[in-house]
Parts: C-alpha cells; sequence; structure tokens
C-alpha cells in the first residue's frame, strides 16, 4: 500500500476523548494526528454542558458504579472506572496551566441513592483567556462545553498536535499478520492511506444518526436523535470489522422531545441536568406540564432525577393488545400559565444543520412555536383532545373524558403536594388550569447512544473471544462503560479519563518500520 502520512498514532476524532487521547500520546512521546470527519473539532462534546465528572473516594465510587452498572459491569472494569475519574481532578488542573483557564469544581452527590454517591464531583470550565466562542458553534448560554473544548485545543496547540478536518476514516488497514498498520480515509473526495507505526485510537462517537443500527439495537422506534449528524456509527463498523465484539448496544442517554420535517435534528426539551440543582440558585425547576399517551392517560414521572437521560424509557412500552407503542408519539399538556412560564423546546446543533445555517431559536414563552403549529391550543382540555385527533389524523386515540380525568386527577395532586401515581417530586408540580390549554406531540430522543467495542481497562478493542485486538484503541462513548444506567457529566468524565489511558496505551506500542 502506498501511505500518503505517516505517524506513530492516529486518533480519530476531535472531540473530548480524541483530544485528551492525542495529548496523553504525545505527552508518552508519540507523533500523533488527529482525523476529524467534520470541517472543524467538537463533535458532539461542544454541544454539552462541559462538566468533567471526578471522585474523590476510589473506594466509595467502586461501590457507587458498582449498583449503577446493575450487574453488566465487571469488577475489574468498575474499579479501573473508578481510578480513571479519580484522576480527573489533577488532570484538569495540568491542563489548565497551559492557556491559564479558569475551572470551578461543584460537589454535588451522584444523582442515585446508592452507597457512595457522596464522592462524586464536577469541574466546569467558566474562562479561557483569549476565548469567546467558535465561529461554527456559537455557544449557547449556560453551557461551558465550548470553553472545555477551547482549553483542549490549546493544549494541542501547545504541543503542535496536527488535527486534519474534513477527513472521515473509512476502514482500519492491516498487514499479513493481522496487525493494524493505518486507516483508509476520504479526505475533499481523495482518498487517504495513513499510516499508524504504532496504534489507532478509536474516539468517533456512536450511532445515533445510523438508522440502521438504531432500528436494530434498540427497541424503541423512532428513536430521534439530536447532536453532531457526523455520528453515524463509523468506528463501530470499523471496529466490528475486525471482529470487536460489543457492549451496552441497548443504552442510550436519552429523554422525550420534538421532531419536525424541516430539521434533520430534534429538539429536546428545556429542563437539563440533575433535579436537585437544575433552576436558578439551586432551586429546582418548575416543570409546567404533564405527559400523556395516545389515549390521555398520564404514564410517568415527567422530572426523574435526570430529566435529559432516562426520561425516554418509559416510552418503549409495547402493548400486545393493540399491538403497538401508545406511548409513541407522546403529548405533553400544559395551560397559558405554564405556556408562558419557560421555552418548552431546547434546539442544540451546529448552525451548518439548521436550515439557513443559523440555529433555530425556541421564542421564551412559546408564541412562535405556536404560530407554525407545532403547539396547539383549545379553550378546554376535552375539546384539546379533538384536536389532537385531528392533528393526528386519528392515530391517536385520546379520548376527551379520558384526558379531562387525567388533567383533573393531576391539578388534584398539585393541590396536595402529592402525587401518588408516579411519585413526581412536588416543587417541579405545577396546576393545569388556565385557558386555553396546550399540547405538543413528542417523541423518544437520543442525546448520544452509549453501544459500541468493548474494551479492556487499558482500553484496548475486546474481539469476540475476549481478547485484545493488538494496537485498537477506543476511548469516549463509542463502546462506554455506561450499560444500565448513566450518571450525569459521566460521559464527559470518561471522555477524559478513557483519552489519557488510551493515548498513552497506544504511544506505549512497539513501533513499526513501513516495510513490516
Amino acid at each position: 500500500m502506498k501511505w500518503h502520512l505517516t505517524t506513530d498514532v492516529i486518533v480519530v476524532g476531535a472531540g473530548y476523548a480524541g483530544t485528551r487521547a492525542a495529548i496523553a500520546a504525545h505527552d508518552a512521546g508519540a507523533k500523533v494526528l488527529i482525523l476529524e470527519k467534520l470541517s472543524h473539532p467538537g463533535g458532539i462534546s461542544v454541544m454539552s454542558a462541559g462538566a468533567v465528572l471526578f471522585v474523590t473516594d476510589r473506594s466509595a465510587a467502586t461501590e457507587y458504579f458498582r449498583h449503577l452498572s446493575g450487574g453488566r459491569v465487571s469488577e475489574t472494569m468498575i474499579a479501573a472506572f473508578a481510578k480513571g475519574l479519580a484522576d480527573n481532578l489533577a488532570d484538569m488542573q495540568q491542563l489548565a496551566r497551559v492557556d491559564g483557564a479558569s475551572f470551578i469544581i461543584q460537589e454535588r452527590p451522584g444523582i442515585y441513592p446508592f452507597p457512595g454517591r457522596e464522592c462524586l464531583g464536577g469541574m466546569r470550565v467558566t474562562h479561557v483567556p483569549g476565548f469567546k466562542e467558535f465561529s461554527w458553534y456559537p455557544s449557547a448560554s449556560g453551557y461551558n462545553g465550548a470553553k472545555l473544548m477551547a482549553m483542549l485545543l490549546d493544549n494541542l496547540k501547545d504541543r503542535q498536535i496536527s488535527i486534519q478536518c474534513d477527513t472521515a476514516v473509512q476502514k482500519l488497514v492491516v498487514n499479513s499478520h493481522k496487525l493494524i498498520v493505518g486507516v483508509e480515509a476520504q479526505h475533499n473526495g481523495n482518498q487517504l492511506n495513513i499510516q499508524a507505526r504504532k496504534g489507532v485510537v478509536l474516539a468517533c462517537g456512536g450511532f445515533e444518526f445510523d438508522e440502521w443500527a438504531k432500528s436494530q439495537f434498540l427497541e424503541t422506534k423512532p428513536f430521534y436523535s439530536m447532536g453532531s449528524l457526523a455520528s453515524t456509527g463509523d468506528g463501530l463498523r470499523m471496529a466490528q470489522d475486525l471482529g470487536a465484539r460489543l457492549w451496552h448496544m441497548w443504552h442510550t442517554h436519552n429523554s422525550y422531545g420534538f421532531k419536525y420535517d424541516d430539521f434533520q435534528l430534534a429538539f429536546r426539551h428545556s429542563i437539563g441536568g440533575p433535579r436537585s440543582s437544575s433552576g436558578v440558585d439551586g432551586k429546582v425547576s418548575v416543570m409546567p406540564w404533564i405527559v400523556v399517551d395516545t389515549f390521555g392517560h398520564r404514564f410517568m414521572n415527567e422530572f426523574p432525577p435526570a430529566p435529559q437521560d432516562t426520561s425516554g424509557r418509559p416510552l418503549a412500552h409495547f402493548d400486545p393488545d393493540l399491538p403497538g407503542h401508545p406511548r409513541i408519539p407522546c403529548y405533553l399538556i400544559f395551560d397559558d400559565e405554564g405556556r408562558r412560564k419557560r421555552p418548552v423546546g431546547a434546539p442544540l446543533g451546529f448552525p451548518e444543520q439548521f436550515p439557513g445555517g443559523k440555529r433555530y431559536k425556541w421564542s421564551h414563552d412559546n408564541s412562535k412555536e405556536i404560530e407554525k403549529g407545532w403547539v396547539v391550543r383549545s379553550d378546554s382540555i376535552r375539546e384539546l383532545a379533538a384536536v389532537i385527533k385531528q392533528q393526528s389524523n386519528n392515530s391517536a386515540r385520546m379520548d376527551s373524558e379520558i384526558l379531562a380525568q387525567t388533567v383533573d386527577q393531576w391539578n388534584a395532586a398539585v393541590d396536595k403536594g402529592e402525587d401518588a401515581a408516579f411519585q413526581r417530586y412536588p416543587d417541579t408540580m405545577m396546576p393545569i388550569k388556565t385557558p386555553p390549554f396546550y399540547c405538543m406531540e413528542a417523541w423518544p430522543i437520543i442525546t448520544n447512544t452509549q453501544g459500541g467495542p468493548e474494551h479492556n481497562a487499558d482500553r484496548q478493542v475486546i474481539d469476540v473471544w475476549g481478547h485484545p485486538i493488538a494496537r485498537l484503541y477506543t476511548a469516549g462513548e463509542l463502546g462506554s462503560f455506561f450499560g444500565h444506567i448513566y450518571e450525569l457529566s459521566g460521559n464527559i468524565g470518561e471522555c477524559f479519563s478513557s483519552g489519557r489511558i488510551a493515548g498513552k496505551a497506544a504511544a506505549g506500542e512497539i513501533s513499526m518500520d513501513p516495510s513490516d
């Protein structure tokens, strides 16, 4: 094979995991090249809130993540994951010295009431000298993901590590001994063969925009996606091609949200973060809506401990007597006071992924979305049920009496301060009494997939027989640790810990001569 470029370690993907892996490989003495499919770095990482998970007690963290893993992850991997998170705080301090970035430490317990939750914390970059925003991703208010990315890019620049964008890696190249020696990629319509003398780190994200993979691996359908359109399962297929064993393929970071024909991306609802700290000054956010199925029954706690993570799970229910999914789509119901309280949707994504190259901005009082027909209204709850049936071309089986009874039961629960049906947190509850009344059609929404090639404690990809695939590593959410319940900020924490581990290990491989 004719090699167009040669390096020691190739990192596929320029999000948090890829950039951190490249820094680690460089610091371990390797020459590194990052290949990025998009025309800019960042991936889905830059759209995040930017909190890097860390732990202060490895033993307590091991206990917490043992419970969180639900018996799906080995003790060895749980201990390695806890160690990686324990090293994140010192890592952030070291990275911040390069450009003088400032960050805050937020001590918060784990989302779920398992032993050891008190040892968790998060770090957020609050200021990077000289940085305002990326032209290709104007920072969303309240999000620090871009600042964290800027700090990592400054570390790349300081080390003179190159990123080659608009370069889609398509295949891992192996020699006659079945050892990985490089990659095949497409750059501006031309094939590039790039040699890796030591190894390859796959840090190219999940498969949330691979419709075939979603239809085969995920129970729920349709499952619309937000984030980066580049997350099409490239790393998954490349690893499978070399016999990788897969894990956690069903597990997604998910919620319920909205999908409209004019947009490739789905929009999630506007309330995120852990329930205990969402809102202003640590106060819990009030959620003005309830969610009902196609009959008009309420079926879930709309505001679980992590509203942007597990909220999509209840929608997966299949009723064999229909047969079908009575909760897909589902419907958000709220009143005029709730409509004015906050924007219901929260569009993210790169501007170029929106029509006209400009990110859609949701109106604060949802009035613009009413004009678009995304929010329908009526003067009474019973009339609203008829409007829903009409809007859905009668695919909704909405019964006016059932919906009216559901709303009455909800208002009684709010008055009592107790949701006996689904145990919604009292401070999040708001009555639905002030006409006109509103409805929005909602769907299961993926923030990111967690499944992919399995890895060991050194982030080596494992084959179907349980053996490491030589010179192949993974970092980030491509085959994430999380396979049962996700911990908020956990993917970002894993990006840093897995990037460090994978990059250093790849740099430690024996260098192969081009003639080998």
